[in-house]
Formats: C-alpha cells, sequence, structure tokens
C-alpha cells in the first residue's frame, strides 16, 4: 500500500515536473519572442528617432538660415529706409507685430521745424545740380546733429526739416533735448557754410522754431501708401513759430519753454497772432542753454547799423502766403548793417512780415532781395528794422562798397 502510493506519488510529481517543465519553455519561448518584437520595434523606433534628429537638424539649420536671411533683409530694411526715416521709426515699425497698422495714439512731443533763409530765391540763381549740393551738405551736417541728440527726423520738405522728440520713443527730457539739438544746428552752419563757400556759393542762414504739445501720432494712409507722421493743431502752431524766426534764431513755444524749466537763456519774448488762432501767444527767443548741455550762441556784432550818408532808393513788394504782391511800395535805407538795415517807408509794414526788396538806381531796378520786417522803431513810426533773408553776392558787395565808402 505504501509502495502502491509511493509509485503514485513519484508518478504525480514527475508529471508535474514534466508540466512545470513544459510551461517553463514556452514562457521562455514566448518571452524570448515577445523580447525580438520589442527589439525588431526599438530598432525601427530608434531608426525613426534618428531620422527625426537628422530632419531636427536639417530644420535647425533651415530655421538659422532663415533667421539669418531675415536679419539680413531687416539690415537692408533699416539702412535703406534709414535714409529715408529715422532709424527710431524704422525699428518701431520691424519690431512692432502691429507696426505697419493704420492708426495712432495721443503723444506730448516737442516739434521743431527749420527753414533756411532764403534759399528758395537762391536756388532761382543756381543749377538743379548746384542746389542738391549745397542741400546734401546741410543735410548731412544737420542730421549728424539731430541723431546725436536722438531726435527724429519725420519729413525732409525741401530746405526744411520737420523733426521730432517724444515719437517713436519718449523721454522725459525731450524738450531740453530739442532746445540743445537747435543751437546745435544754429552753431553747425558755420560749417555748412564753411564747405559751400569753397564751391563758390553764398552763405546760408536757419531759422528754427519748436513747440510742445500733444498730437496724434502714427501710421497714417491707407495699404497702398503709409505714412509714419504726427496730426494736431499744435503741428500747425509750430509752423507759424518757425515763420516769424530769422536766421541765426530759435523760436520757442510758452509750452517749450516751461518744459525746460530755467536752464535756458532767453535773449527777448514778443506775443503774437498766428494765423488761425483766436488768441494771441508768447514766444521766445533762446540764445543758450545751461548744464547739462552747455550750448551758447555767439553774439552777433555784425548787427551794428551804421547811418548811412545818402539813403539808399528802394522798391518795396510785400509777400503774403509766400506771393509777392504786384504793389510797388517807394522806401529807402537809412542805416545798413551786414545782417539788416532800418528803411524809411511810408506804408505801414506789417511785424514778422516777409518783403521783396528791389534796389533802384536811377528809377531802375540793379538788384533783388528779400528780407524780414522785425521791429518798429519806437521814435518814428516811419521807420522799420529789417533783417536780410536773401542778399545775393551783387547786391552784397554794394552794401559793402556803401559801409567802406
Amino acid at each position: 500500500m505504501n509502495e502502491s502510493l509511493f509509485f503514485a506519488e513519484e508518478k504525480t510529481i514527475s508529471q508535474a515536473k514534466s508540466t512545470i517543465n513544459k510551461i517553463d519553455i514556452l514562457s521562455v519561448d514566448e518571452i524570448k519572442s515577445k523580447f525580438h518584437e520589442l527589439l525588431k520595434g526599438y530598432a525601427t523606433l530608434f531608426k525613426q528617432f534618428r531620422r527625426l534628429i537628422k530632419l531636427s537638424d536639417k530644420q535647425q539649420l533651415k530655421l538659422n538660415e532663415l533667421n539669418e536671411a531675415l536679419e539680413v533683409r531687416n539690415q537692408f530694411i533699416k539702412k535703406t529706409f534709414g535714409r529715408y526715416l529715422s532709424d527710431d521709426i524704422v525699428n518701431a515699425l520691424l519690431e512692432t507685430p502691429d507696426g505697419l497698422e493704420i492708426g495712432g495714439e495721443k503723444k506730448v512731443v516737442t516739434i521743431m521745424m527749420t527753414d533756411l533763409r532764403g534759399f528758395t530765391a537762391l536756388c532761382e540763381t543756381l543749377s538743379p545740380e548746384d542746389v542738391l549740393t549745397i542741400i546734401n551738405i546741410y543735410l548731412e551736417v544737420m542730421s549728424a546733429v539731430v541723431l546725436k541728440y536722438n531726435g527724429t527726423i519725420d519729413e525732409i520738405i525741401g530746405d526744411g526739416l520737420f523733426i521730432v522728440f517724444g515719437a517713436p520713443i519718449k523721454k522725459d527730457d525731450d524738450a531740453k533735448r530739442s532746445v540743445a539739438c537747435a543751437l546745435e544746428m544754429q552753431l553747425a552752419m558755420h560749417v555748412v557754410n564753411q564747405k559751400i563757400s569753397e564751391l563758390g556759393f553764398p552763405e546760408l542762414e536757419l531759422g528754427i522754431g519748436l513747440n510742445t504739445g500733444e498730437v496724434v501720432v502714427g501710421n497714417i494712409g491707407s495699404q497702398f501708401r503709409t505714412k509714419y507722421g504726427l496730426i494736431g493743431s499744435n503741428v500747425n502752431l509750430t509752423a507759424r513759430i518757425e515763420s516769424y524766426s530769422i536766421g541765426g534764431q530759435v523760436l520757442i513755444s510758452d509750452n517749450t519753454l516751461k518744459a525746460c524749466g530755467d536752464i535756458l537763456i532767453v535773449n527777448q519774448s514778443f506775443n503774437v497772432l498766428p494765423k488761425g488762432l483766436s488768441l494771441s501767444i508768447n514766444i521766445h527767443e533762446i540764445i543758450g542753454i545751461n548744464e547739462p548741455y552747455n550750448k551758447f550762441l555767439p553774439q552777433n556784432k555784425d548787427c551794428e547799423m551804421l547811418s548811412l550818408e545818402r539813403s539808399v532808393a528802394i522798391f518795396i513788394y510785400q509777400i503774403k502766403e509766400k506771393q509777392i504782391r504786384n504793389e510797388k511800395i517807394c522806401a529807402s535805407i537809412i542805416k545798413l548793417a551786414k545782417t539788416g538795415a532800418v528803411i524809411h517807408c511810408e506804408a505801414n509794414l506789417e511785424l514778422f512780415s516777409n518783403i521783396k526788396i528791389s534796389l533802384v538806381d536811377n528809377n531802375t531796378i540793379i538788384q533783388n532781395l528779400y528780407a524780414k520786417v522785425v521791429k518798429n522803431i519806437p521814435y518814428n513810426s516811419a521807420h522799420f528794422q529789417i533783417n536780410f533773408t536773401s542778399v545775393p553776392p551783387d547786391a552784397h558787395d554794394f552794401f559793402k562798397m556803401i559801409m567802406t565808402s
């Protein structure tokens, strides 16, 4: 019994071992099979991964090439359009996602407008090539000064400049920098005149007007033609202030004076009623700015008037809205200086008005020049002080002869 049980148990154990062995073998084969499948899968993934890496490297290389091309394009745009717009405007357009969208925002800025006195009359006697030579010399010198003071040249209008301080980038010292810039531009005119004199051209004078106020600034136009510019009454007011200036002057508004504080040196102030305004405004002539800029205009010694023993006959033609009136006014020069004169004229000449003067000999016009009425002589209502804005070489020699005789 015991023996038969022993054999049965041994048989059962043997069968169990055989079953276990079969199970172990199948499990290993299955595992091996699965493992091989996994290896194949990993191999495939690895190949795909390597392809992705290679593709990623190519994409990165392509991306780098595109970035380099974009940078070259941006530099080209800055270099090209920077000759027409300021760097600040170009950068604002390139770096802002909506930089080219039509529209604007209100900003308080300081606007500067400049004009070469008498240049239009000078152009009538010069060839187009000579005119461009003078303009390019002038703009090269002035642009360097404006760039030094971080101004934005918004427009070049013939021989005039439209400059903005405070757009597109606003700073706390915009007004102060604008006045310092204007003074240095006046000082830099000797460089301009030295260069053009070497070429045989007459010297030029610059008038500058400044105003601080709120404007709408941004992209103006349409999808076909867009301009970065300023709109508002303060733009027009700046133009009016500039129109009152004579050569060598820097005129500013009350707002600009207040924005600059007490660092400005005011030579004189006067009250005017610009066209389009219902109330008069104060305008201030600035001859210097203190720390930290320290820019000062030299005192003009050429303005001392020499009384003439014999008056010089002239005809005067008033200029309104840049149009020369046909009405001829008889007058005479009684005092003379290099930069201006005192004239006797029975007609009423409007203060700060522009006039055309014809020098007369035996009732024959021998030379024309241009001037601005700058002062009424208090003791004689028929006497006016004028400042020459354009004196041709022949007229200059004529005056020199009179003053030295």
